[in-house]
């Protein structure tokens, strides 16, 4: 049995204990159907294959049975952490072209096959708000595909105890413009994954004991901020994206064979700015980023601390621009991965450079 329980995951349980209401400070708007155990509706399925479009279901206390299918738009609200239980069997909660908006749940139970991707929450073709959630014991956790401008926030989201091949995605997000992904702990499962999906926001998250911590494709200008990414083989990775904005991030003890903290390949317009790099295999991999004539990628005011690698270049990588950051203790600062020479890396620009723990020489004019 494990229990790995770290401060932030605690105060996403409480949250998910309060009843629906208190967390907000609000008084909500009443509800369209109720459903618990002494209500007129006691079955959550009957309540939803009978509820009209719009419909909000507001469902007391108590265990549920999955898994639920919806086909029009719905919105169930949980007082008092209601349970849906999934049985162990495919699917909990399938949604097929139409909008759900899920909140104050525990959602468990689903199936183990990864060829029919059972999840604990799937949307497909809809739009999703998923907010306040506990996730647990569910192959995939939430799982979206071509639902632009979804919302999952404040969600606890933890893999099934599984071998790690075998174990699903916590959240999995294809071809979803404009989502975001804000405030959830996703931990001990496979992947955090955005592919085909531009403009997405992931901030405030927490992504622990994955294989990718993150991992972004063919999502362009998505701005990855404030995230924590910790004991994942690779933190984070994006590949054959243009223009994502890298800020505020921690990335750990990421390392795994052949990863690290951050990972660039076939990137364009990258800005990494002001994140933190500490006890990694390679804090930060660059591989043929960026891919296009005339385009720069920035590294700034990052810190790079204690890792094995501090950034890792192939050597066929060029035009990459690094001022201000700080390189601090690593066992190599810089590296060519598969040997050969730097060309065409900028160190300094408008007279500012990087600092360098073992600099050995005398700073004689201040800067």
């Amino acid at each position: 049995m494990r229990l790995r329980v770290s401060v932030p995951l605690v105060a996403v349980l409480l949250l998910a204990l309060l009843p629906f209401g208190t967390v907000r400070g609000q008084e909500q708007p009443p509800a369209d159907v109720v459903v618990c155990a002494d209500c007129e509706t006691s079955v959550l399925a009957d309540a939803i294959t009978a509820a009209n479009a719009g419909d909000r279901i507001e469902v007391r206390g108590g265990t549920y049975a999955g898994p639920l299918t919806i086909t029009r738009d719905v919105e169930l609200i949980g007082v008092d952490n209601p349970v849906i239980d999934g049985g162990g069997a495919g699917t909990v909660i399938e949604v097929t072209g139409a909008a759900l908006t899920i909140e104050g749940f525990t959602i468990r139970g689903s199936g183990t096959s990864l060829d029919h991707e059972d999840s604990a929450i799937l949307v497909d073709k809809g739009r999703a708000t998923i907010v306040e959630n506990l996730i647990e014991d569910t192959l995939f956790g939430i799982y979206l595909k071509e639902s632009p401008g979804s919302v999952i926030k404040d969600n606890v989201v933890i893999g099934k105890l599984l071998p790690p091949a075998l174990r699903g995605d916590g959240i999995r997000v294809w071809y979803c413009d404009d989502m975001l992904i804000e405030g959830n702990v996703a931990q001990d499962g496979r992947d955090a994954i955005l592919w085909y999906s531009n403009r997405g926001i992931v901030r405030n998250n927490q992504f622990d004991r994955g294989r990718y911590g993150l991992h972004l494709m063919f999502s362009d200008a998505a701005r990855i901020e404030g995230n924590s990414l910790n004991e994942n083989s690779i933190g984070l990775y994006i590949m054959y994206s243009r223009n994502p904005y890298v800020v505020g991030n921690s990335m750990s003890n990421n390392r795994g064979p052949s990863g690290g903290g951050l990972g660039l390949k076939d990137v364009d317009r990258a800005i990494v700015e002001a994140n933190r790099f500490v006890g990694n295999q390679i804090a930060a991999q660059v591989d043929t980023s960026p891919r296009e004539l005339g385009i720069e990628n920035e590294f700034r005011d990052n810190v790079f601390a204690y890792n094995e690698v501090g950034i890792g270049f192939m050597p066929s990588v060029r035009r990459n621009t690094l001022t201000g950051n700080s390189f601090i203790d690593n066992i190599v600062h810089v590296s060519v991965l598969g040997g050969g020479k730097l060309q065409d890396i900028t160190w300094s620009a408008d007279g500012r450079g990087n600092y360098w723990s073992d600099y050995a020489g005398y700073d004689a004019n201040g800067d």
